[in-house]
């Protein structure tokens, strides 16, 4: 995430949550950060482990599609 300037200083994993301490540039808006933050972990979740994957996020897809058909 160096290209937007977000850095991860800190962070604690729970069962069912995180915790982050960022560094950010003052000029992103909150709701950005957190788009760039779940579109990464996203990404780096979905290579490693392909059949989370589809099970998840293949699921999602088919769901949009539906919806946009409508």
């Amino acid at each position: 995430m160096k290209q937007e300037g977000i850095r991860v200083l800190q962070g604690s994993v729970g069962k069912d949550h995180i915790h982050l301490l960022l560094s950010c540039p003052p000029r992103l808006a909150p709701s950005k950060i957190m788009q760039y933050l779940k579109g990464r972990s996203s990404l780096l979740l979905q290579d490693p482990f392909s059949d989370l994957k589809k099970r998840y996020w293949d699921s999602i897809s088919r769901q949009e599609n539906i919806s946009a058909q409508r």
